[in-house]
């Protein structure tokens, strides 16, 4: 992984004229994408990561972009089980993201609620 911040823009170039330098990354959302991305060429340069390739940017715990890798990024969402809103209730189990702005205690409790009605719909926030 190489910071944006420390890399000179025309060793940067080189290295992309090389091929050894294929995807960048936001530090701060954990996404990462091919450098051509609309999406990506809006964030900042102190947020700008690059990787010489897919496996370096999972292994580092981005996620791949879901505007420019739509493929990628459908196979790690099921392999994560993400749903729209970040929330996930399934048979006790109980996934709350900052976003949708309850407490785990609250999605809990509205579970066991829906559980004892006999209901066992996703939850939507």
């Amino acid at each position: 992984m190489i910071r944006h911040e420390q890399i000179a823009d025309s060793q940067l170039r080189k290295h992309i004229r090389h091929a050894e330098i294929q995807f960048a990354g936001n530090t701060r959302l954990k996404i990462f994408g091919v450098l051509n991305c609309k999406s990506g060429m809006r964030m900042k340069r102190e947020n700008r990561v690059f990787f010489r390739n897919e496996s370096e940017a999972i292994a580092s715990g981005f996620r791949p972009c879901a505007s420019c890798m739509k493929k990628e990024y459908t196979r790690w969402k099921l392999k994560h089980k993400v749903h729209k809103g970040g929330t996930e209730v399934h048979k006790g189990e109980c996934r709350v993201s900052a976003r949708s702005g309850l407490s785990k205690r609250m999605v809990e409790m509205k579970f066991e609620y829906d559980f004892k009605r006999g209901s066992n719909s996703k939850l939507k926030f």
